[in-house]
């Protein structure tokens, strides 16, 4: 299930590659949370302005957009 899950999840950058999830965790609580990691090799620059982190199983569809930069620390991003 891991493979399928890490499979699904996407960063997409406007005018670059969609960069794939290199790992995922699952946490286990009062519910069930889903951990996506994706490779630093992929570089992030505040310049890409804005990211869309996507999940997708199936027909059902998860976005997140984030601007870039408000997810600034000593200036460069805070990913």
């Amino acid at each position: 299930m891991k493979p399928i899950i890490g499979d699904s999840a996407t960063l997409l950058r406007k005018g670059k590659v969609a960069a794939q999830a290199s790992d995922v965790a699952f946490i286990e609580t009062n519910d069930t949370i889903i951990r996506f990691f994706f490779s630093r090799q992929e570089a992030i620059q505040t310049g890409d302005r804005e990211l869309v982190f996507r999940f997708q199983m199936g027909t059902d569809v998860v976005e997140a957009k984030f601007d870039l930069k408000e997810m600034v620390y000593r200036g460069g991003p805070a990913l």
